[in-house]
């Protein structure tokens, strides 16, 4: 008997076990598989010094096991209403659900990452982050969140005010790079190694984050962060505004608790998927 361990494209790991009768027995292996993304976390204060920075891999969740295959082969899951983060009615406002319209465009935080100084796992069953809370929570008679940067909104955690629970990531990019250090690929080498990504910034500002710790505990020392996860949905365009309807969480990462316990510090979070 033998056993072959195959990385697939995207790194969704799975167990190709040949079985003495020829037989290929095929065995999810879903908490050592990721879709791989390198996410880099920097704490900055605000003169943009380097407090701390921290390198990990982040895990794909069910709901984004669903999304990276109904893209690749553009049709719908049948179960996949199943793992919506929401799914908001938009009155008045005909929706076609246009698979080629979907896309990962913001990314969700939370608190459950890290319990008792202990790491927690991401399930591959989540379908969504632990602990989620909003990213901005704003005064309804005040000026409101940037509408091209905030979304996902919920009007009763507080009243007269709205929460955000999605922040658009920035300025997305895919690239094809030597591993040595070399440069950008432009004409493929053979037998020189390549890496190919998308890279984006999940950025938390000084903005971010503390109204909700001042409204839950009058206080921003205990204002924290120490779970993430990119998001997609169906961008929905009402008026002068867009709002994203389907959303689902589609990766999701845990690390040690980073504490915004002033009005200056801020997050940049450097986030890499690669396809091998």
């Amino acid at each position: 008997m033998k056993l072959i361990k195959a990385s697939h494209s995207l790194n969704i790991k799975d167990e190709i076990e040949i079985l003495g009768n020829g037989i290929l027995d095929i065995k999810g292996c879903h908490n050592s598989g990721r879709l791989i993304g390198e996410v880099t976390i920097i704490e900055q204060d605000a003169f943009g010094n380097v407090l701390f920075t921290s390198t990990d891999k982040n895990d794909i969740v069910l709901p984004g096991s669903i999304y990276v295959l109904e893209q690749m082969f553009k049709i719908r899951a049948a179960n996949e209403n199943e793992f919506k983060v929401t799914k908001p009615t938009i009155p008045g406002i005909l929706v076609t659900d246009s698979i080629n319209d979907e896309k990962i465009f913001g990314f969700m935080v939370g608190i459950g990452g890290e319990e008792s100084n202990a790491l927690s796992v991401v399930n591959y069953s989540d379908t969504s982050l632990s602990k989620v809370v909003p990213i901005k929570l704003t005064d309804n008679n005040a000026i409101s969140a940037n509408e091209s940067t905030y979304f996902v909104t919920d009007t009763t955690l507080k009243t007269g005010f709205t929460a955000y629970y999605v922040k658009a990531i920035e300025t997305p990019v895919i690239k094809s790079v030597y591993t040595d250090g070399s440069g950008d690929v432009t004409e493929p080498v053979i037998n020189k190694p390549i890496s190919t990504y998308a890279e984006c910034y999940c950025n938390l500002s000084s903005n971010d984050l503390r109204e909700y710790f001042r409204y839950t505990d009058n206080s921003v020392t205990n204002c924290r962060v120490n779970t993430l996860g990119l998001v997609a949905g169906l961008p929905v365009t009402t008026g002068s505004s867009t709002i994203y309807k389907d959303v689902r969480v589609v990766t999701g990462i845990n690390f040690r608790t980073r504490y915004l316990d002033n009005d200056e510090n801020t997050l940049k979070i450097i986030y890499r998927v690669y396809c091998i």
